[in-house]
């Protein structure tokens, strides 16, 4: 994460100061706050206020300094830096696959719960390719709405239902089979870009949300 570093420094040599950082709930708590500690001990100047949420937010009411987004960026005059990039991935729990099925076909999701959250996205719909080859979307239902990423993922462990989730959330959970993968032939895999948008009150006040599911804004009076 050494370009996430670089951001949070401004690349200054010395930074000291207090800053505001806005993150998206999951990225935050898998890709974020184990280095922070580190990164204190090396710069003791600095002085973190962090804000972890799924929910939109107005950057100019809470006065961030860098907001780290992930999606694509609608405002090109922010100041940004894309950190890496991501994409969906399908997942259930080998419980859940045992009880219900394992869906052959994106069709065979109406067969099953599957967990969508509670709070307004740029896409609701889940994308896939079908049988065609042609990109085609699905609308998840299911019993429960949820309003963040990390309750999410520990509900589809759980067995609870299918869910769409961020590559980074599930990589570990994946690779120990808590979670299986699920129609993956028909996987659209479109990338999520992670960015980090720096706030500056003085440069760069943000007119909209650059971030839809994430950001909010407005510019400041002159």
């Amino acid at each position: 994460m050494t370009a996430l570093k670089d951001c949070l420094l401004h690349e200054t040599p010395r930074p000291t100061g207090d800053v505001r950082v806005n993150i998206n709930l999951p990225f935050g708590l898998q890709c974020v706050l184990d280095f922070l500690s580190g990164f204190l001990t090396a710069y003791p100047g600095i002085k973190f206020s962090v804000d972890l949420t799924d929910q939109v937010v107005d950057l100019v009411e809470h006065r961030a300094d860098v907001a780290i987004c992930i999606g694509p960026m609608r405002d090109l005059e922010l100041l940004q830096r894309k950190l890496m990039e991501t994409h969906f991935v399908t997942v259930a729990a080998p419980s859940e696959l045992e009880i219900h099925g394992i869906p052959e076909t994106v069709n065979d999701l109406e067969g099953h719960s599957c967990l969508t959250f509670a709070f307004r996205r740029q896409a609701p719909e889940w994308k896939f390719y079908d049988e065609a080859g042609q990109l085609r979307t699905f609308t998840p239902k299911g019993n429960i709405l949820l309003g963040d990423g990390k309750s999410m993922r520990r509900l589809t462990l759980a067995g609870a239902g299918i869910a769409q989730l961020s590559l980074f959330q599930v990589q570990e959970d994946l690779a120990a089979r808590k979670l299986v993968p699920v129609l993956e032939r028909f996987a659209a895999r479109e990338p999520q870009t992670v960015h980090a948008v720096f706030m500056w009150s003085n440069r760069y006040m943000p007119q909209k949300s650059p971030c839809p599911n994430r950001l909010s804004g407005r510019k400041s009076p002159s």
